[in-house]
């Protein structure tokens, strides 16, 4: 059999389309008799595959937990423990396995064809394997590794538990946010693949994934190619992809006319199909199908769905613009256009003008056109200009007044970016003409809408102070002055000598007194001046004349000696309404309570059971939870991100939150997308800098805090970890100095105290270190001897420091055991080191010596271990020893005792032992968690 590229790709149109090969072969009938014979072979295939996994179903009772037949032979893939399966198909089949080391759950696919491929296909699978897995988004399913088995080459990657996008759409419309929303994350992460030379082919429902919380994940690259290189996974001319949702290039298999364009188009196909339930184009026949494709235009969605919005509708049939120079120049492009619709502001893509889509028709209908060009030069000469002013000026009116009605209806319901986007609509409308009336009433609801907006972010950037290294009096200030210009700017307050009465009709009397009233609840918690309790009043005052309640307990809760009190909060609590609607106040409610000690848990669940999906009660809920309940946080700080998808508060959370459960690939991933959402987002910039720091990448967490250190000068955490991280790399005067910077800001703060003692001794004991390793000059002591240690430990002299710091240890027992100085945990890493032979004082080692060290490296551990269940056991310090879990399960300097990669070169019983420690460690976690 020839090894002719083309006939691979040949292959692939005949299995992916569900063409003849004859058909297929029209153009290169020589090598039509390869292709027959490669088909034969992968028929073999469905048929085996077929015979393990019957389409319909094994009899009742013959079933394994996972679907597949209780007698299916699991293949045993290295690492892996699989568990059954997910899903097969005529190529390949995919399994639901448990990655051993890290106890995660992954899905393997498997090629089962792997044994009738060429050499070139496989070579072909395994670059293209490694090119995808180099993308990294949160929206991209990730690959995690590459291996063979027995000749059947397999692909290791994140398992995905909510189905797919297909499925969830089964027809239906999606509301219009919602969709712009998922094809914006899309769309990105798109872009993130065209960055990396690779495009997808075949973006459908079907081939995205969603998570747990909603959020879509792009699968199967099966088709995918680069097209930034001249090699043999160079784009082809084949026509490759699901029809529905080709572009007319794909269509037409025209070689060198696919590009990052075809995803984009693709991406607009989806957009269709979620809102209107149908993909733009679907026949009895996939060539019919084609047809439409190449010739056609969709029709406008909003024929299909009168919900939809006309701006997005204009950015979906840009995408689905036939000529690939018209659609959006990438997907970068198109995510902003999204983001823009989703803003309420104006967006990039235009609507094709009547000469366009006069000139489109009459290309496709050219008779007609000759015969409707003659009735309309008769039609013109009959008709003057005024009366086609007058009609237009009327149909203007008519049209905005309508928008005017419909944007007020929208603010009642608080829909606010559908109001937005109407707004932009009637102004559009509106252009340069008159109609004085009408654009001052679409300028005030502009106004009112750009209000809620700052409204939103003033609450937003609260949620920076849950931080418990800020000064949560300087944030609670900033929002108090934020709030009192908005108000005054609004016109909603002239002065605070004025009747709360006055005010508060105002407000009521305002389209978005809902979001005035929330803001005014959330103010009056912020006001912490020396006039506290008067303004505090005032504020409530305020909004008790503008939101009355004839329960009463809105009322009795606006009173603001009942803040002072726990045992009347703890009765507000106990008495809210069940049907209580407005959320700022009870939230407030519930943080108060629990600054006084009160139960605040039990009634923040209230909240959130009765509010499931808002954003404001699952961080409130999440975030009491956060220390002692993280895995249950974690639900709730998902569903905050599923709300708000676009809030990087959310997110910032979330990557919390993964991070302390030890999901630190999960975590990052998290943080990194909220930074890719709002780069000067301090929290989750500090977040990521403790998450690396925590994983031993202090030379990538430094320029993470020392931006967050910029931002926030006076976040007394970020200068402890800033003080860490140049700790860590051997920076002692500089780590001294941010330690002593945050003495300054919180006097008596231990960490900081020790901190600077540490590292002046470090920096003054820095000179002395080669005598005393020579033996010409001799630490004062045990403490002495562990900072030499130390030094030896961060200058890479890993023999020496695990020697000092036995040594050490020897002397004086209690070095060890203190978890805060973490000597014993540094010794240990340094043994781990010195046992894989990094070493930059001593020559090569033995491998009798190698093992030596690796062994002291798994006493120090256990050690720690042993003191860490006790802590837990006696619920002490559990943050603490969350962190120390966390960092010796992911520490790089332990990777020679710990992964799988260094374990299978040791010996077997080592390997065993190594095995037992971290068992050890797991159980910990398991204990933390309960």
């Amino acid at each position: 059999m020839r090894n002719d590229p083309r006939i691979e790709r040949l292959l692939e149109e005949v299995v992916a389309s569900g063409r003849s090969p004859e058909d297929v072969c029209r153009e290169c009938a020589d090598l039509l008799p390869d292709v027959v014979e490669r088909l034969r072979h992968v028929r073999g295939v469905e048929a085996e595959v077929g015979a393990m996994f019957p389409a319909a179903g094994p009899p009742p009772g013959a079933a394994g937990e996972f679907g597949a037949p209780a007698d299916a032979t699991l293949p045993e893939v290295p690492g892996h423990s699989v568990l059954g399966v997910l899903g097969h198909g005529g190529m390949g089949v995919v399994y639901k396995a448990r990655h051993l080391k890290l106890d995660r759950i992954v899905a393997v696919k498997m090629l089962l064809a792997g044994g009738f491929a060429a050499p070139s296909e496989l070579a072909r699978f395994l670059r293209e394997a490694q090119a995808i897995a180099a993308l990294r988004h949160a929206h991209i399913v990730q690959v995690y590794d590459v291996g063979d088995l027995g000749g059947r080459p397999y692909f290791t990657m994140e398992y995905v538990e909510g189905g797919t996008l297909a499925q969830k759409l089964a027809e239906a419309p999606q509301p219009a946010r919602q969709a712009a929303l998922m094809l914006a994350m899309l769309a990105d992460a798109v872009q993130v693949a065209h960055a990396g030379g690779i495009i997808h082919r075949d973006l459908k429902p079907a081939n995205i994934l969603l998570a747990a919380d909603g959020a879509p994940k792009i699968s199967d690259f099966g088709l995918a190619r680069r097209y930034d290189q001249g090699s043999d996974l160079t784009l082809g001319g084949t026509r490759l992809g699901t029809p529905s949702y080709m572009s007319p290039e794909q269509a037409i298999g025209r070689e060198g006319t696919i590009g990052p364009s075809t995803d984009i188009y693709s991406l607009g196909a989806v957009l269709y199909e979620m809102l209107t339930g149908r993909p733009p184009f679907r026949a009895e026949t996939p060539a019919e199908t084609e047809r439409q494709v190449i010739a056609e235009d969709p029709a406008p969605p909003s024929r299909l769905n009168a919900k939809v919005p006309r701006d997005l509708e204009t950015i979906c049939l840009t995408c689905l613009s036939k000529e690939p120079q018209r659609r959006y120049s990438s997907a970068a492009a198109l995510a902003e256009d999204l983001r823009r619709f989703l803003r309420g502001e104006p967006i990039a893509a235009r609507r094709a003008g009547p000469p366009e889509r006069v000139l489109k028709w009459m290309r496709r209908k050219p008779a007609q056109a000759a015969l409707l060009a003659l009735s309309c030069v008769v039609a013109l000469g009959l008709l003057g200009g005024g009366a086609w002013a007058v009609a237009h000026a009327s149909e203007t009116a008519r049209t905005v007044g309508a928008y005017a009605i419909e944007i007020e209806r929208l603010q009642r319901l608080e829909r606010w970016d559908e109001a937005r986007a109407v707004v932009e609509r009637a102004k559009a409308r509106l252009g340069g003409a008159g109609h004085a009336s009408l654009r001052t009433r679409v300028d005030k609801a502009e106004q009112e809408l750009a209000l809620v907006g700052r409204l939103d972010l003033t609450r937003r950037k609260q949620l920076i102070s849950d931080s418990e290294g800020l000064d949560r009096i300087a944030v609670c200030e900033a929002a108090d002055r934020e709030y009192d210009a908005l108000f005054r700017e609004a016109g909603l307050i002239v002065s605070h000598d004025e009747s709360p009465a006055v005010v508060g009709e105002r407000v009521r009397s305002s389209a978005i007194r809902g979001v005035l009233v929330e803001a005014l609840d959330d103010w009056s918690q912020c006001i912490v001046d020396e006039h506290g309790y008067e303004r505090r009043a005032w504020v409530m005052a305020i909004a008790r004349a503008a939101d009355p309640d004839p329960t009463g307990w809105r009322e009795r809760a606006r009173q603001p000696d009942a803040w002072y009190d726990i045992t009347r909060l703890a009765n507000l609590a106990d008495t809210m309404p069940a049907g209580e609607r407005s959320l700022a106040l009870p939230l407030a409610l519930g943080e108060r309570l629990g600054a006084l000690g009160g139960d605040a848990v039990r009634f923040l669940r209230r909240i959130q059971a009765a509010h499931p999906s808002d954003f404001w009660a699952n961080h409130a809920i999440g975030w009491a939870l956060r220390r002692n309940s993280p895995e249950e946080a974690l639900g709730y700080f998902r569903a905050q991100v599923a709300a708000r998808p676009e809030a990087v508060e959310g997110r910032a959370n979330l990557g919390l939150v993964l991070g302390m459960l030890g999901e630190m690939e999960e975590s990052e991933m998290q943080l990194r997308e909220a930074l890719r959402l709002e780069p000067s987002h301090s929290t989750a910039r500090a977040n990521l800098g403790f998450l690396l720091l925590l994983t031993g990448r202090e030379s990538e967490a430094l320029p993470e805090f020392a931006r967050v250190s910029r931002a926030r000068p006076d976040d007394v955490n970020t200068r402890l970890n800033l003080g860490g991280a140049l700790e860590g790399l051997g920076r002692f005067a500089e780590a001294a100095s941010e330690f002593r910077t945050a003495l300054r800001l919180s006097p008596g703060l231990g960490g900081a105290s020790n901190g600077v003692t540490r590292c002046e001794s470090m920096e003054r004991l820095a000179g002395w270190l080669e005598s005393v390793l020579k033996g010409e000059e001799s630490p004062s002591g045990p403490g002495e001897k562990a900072l030499f240690a130390s030094l030896c430990r961060v200058r890479g002299r890993n023999a020496d420091a695990s020697r000092l710091y036995s040594e050490a240890f020897a002397a004086d027992p209690s070095l060890a055991e203190d978890l805060s100085q973490e000597f014993r945990y540094q010794a240990a890493c340094a043994a781990a080191l010195a046992g894989r032979g990094i070493d930059a004082g001593s020559p090569a080692l033995a491998p009798g010596e190698l093992a030596e060290y690796r062994e002291k490296a798994r006493q120090w551990l256990a050690s720690d271990a042993s003191v860490m269940r006790g802590r837990i056991e006696e619920r002490k310090d559990l943050e603490r020893v969350r962190n120390a879990v966390l960092r010796c399960l992911s520490d790089p300097a332990l990777a020679g005792i710990r992964d799988a990669a260094y374990l299978g070169m040791l010996p077997a019983d080592e390997q065993e032992r190594c095995r037992t420690l971290w068992a050890r460690f797991r159980e910990l976690q398991r204990l933390l968690r309960s």
